[in-house]
């Protein structure tokens, strides 16, 4: 089943109405940008110790450039998250550096795409809505990651609205 039927189907629950058209969310939407390692701007690492990751995350050189602290992220912003293995002990608990945090490996683990467009959240119900943003999520070779229940990233960036959606701020780091 297509994400847009799936997240339809989601959103129909979610909002107690049947959707009627599907949804143009997703991977259609937001592409996978090849070469972010190395032409986006890392501007943070995020520690999961529950799920035994650290999150690399990166934004596109233009929106960093062009970013107001205090203001919404521009439209065309593209922000990447890449989950990382962390390394582990003989007892399978993550390892720690002498600061405190986790020590990341060279495995990636799952990638996630987070894009704003301009009239991108009209086509989202309006209980998800997280202003004109987007997700997807792929594979660590790139290839779109047919698993990933998306309605979730919606659900879940709604705790973060006053901050445009975002959990981190590429204004600060905390590595």
């Amino acid at each position: 089943m297509k994400r847009a039927a799936v997240f339809g189907i989601a959103a129909a629950f979610v909002t107690g109405v049947f959707a009627t058209t599907l949804l143009a969310a997703g991977p259609d939407r937001v592409k996978y940008p090849r070469g972010f390692e190395k032409d986006f701007k890392r501007y943070d690492i995020v520690d999961k110790p529950d799920r035994k990751i650290s999150r690399f995350m990166y934004v596109d050189p233009k929106s960093a450039a062009e970013a107001k602290p205090g203001q919404p992220m521009p439209n065309g912003t593209i922000l990447v998250m890449e989950d990382h293995a962390v390394e582990l002990d003989a007892a399978g608990n993550p390892v720690t550096d002498a600061a405190g945090r986790l020590k990341p490996t060279d495995k990636i683990v799952a990638v996630a795409v987070m894009e704003k467009r301009a009239g991108w959240g009209n086509d989202i119900p309006p209980d998800l809505r997280n202003g004109d943003w987007d997700y997807a999520s792929y594979t660590p070779a790139g290839t779109v990651n047919e698993k990933a229940q998306l309605n979730n990233c919606f659900s879940c960036h709604l705790k973060v609205r006053e901050s445009d959606f975002m959990f981190t701020s590429i204004f600060k780091s905390s590595r």
